[in-house]
């Protein structure tokens, strides 16, 4: 009896075991949720280039502009047209495009269930493409300067 006695308590004690280290998953699956709003957050810097500088770069749907070359903090759910002016050239566009990043791709593998959705609300999960941006501005030739006398 004494044997039945101790045998029943060593399983209790290998299924409490069982229990804690179910239980430590189960935190640390729980604490990676949304792993990549963690590390990427929503926004990312685009930096904004063109040839000749100076230009003004402007986001046509919002209206947000700088002049090249620049960085604009910007939601990575967004795409848009990047607008290129500069006197004397061409307005030249890029199309920036919101897409699935491979960073928050394997977030979203480790965050599971409930980080992709974290992830995919935020935009964190996503990426700006092209980044950097460069913009190459066809511009009329300059009349040649002629010295005075």
């Amino acid at each position: 009896m004494k044997s039945l006695t101790h045998s029943c308590r060593s399983e209790g004690t290998k299924l409490q075991r069982r229990f804690f280290v179910a239980g430590i998953a189960a935190f640390v699956a729980s604490a990676s949720v949304g792993c990549a709003t963690m590390t990427r957050g929503g926004t990312e810097k685009l930096v904004i280039k063109s040839e000749p500088s100076d230009a003004i770069a402007t986001i046509v749907e919002t209206g947000v502009s700088c002049t090249t070359p620049c960085e604009l903090e910007l939601s990575r759910k967004m795409s848009f047209e990047l607008q290129f002016e500069l006197e004397g050239c061409e307005t030249t566009s890029v199309r920036i495009v919101s897409g699935l990043s491979g960073g928050g791709t394997a977030a979203m593998l480790a965050g599971g269930l409930i980080g992709a959705p974290i992830d995919a609300a935020t935009g964190a999960n996503r990426s700006l493409t092209p980044n950097p941006v460069v913009a190459s501005l066809h511009c009329a030739p300059q009349p040649p300067t002629v010295p005075q006398p």
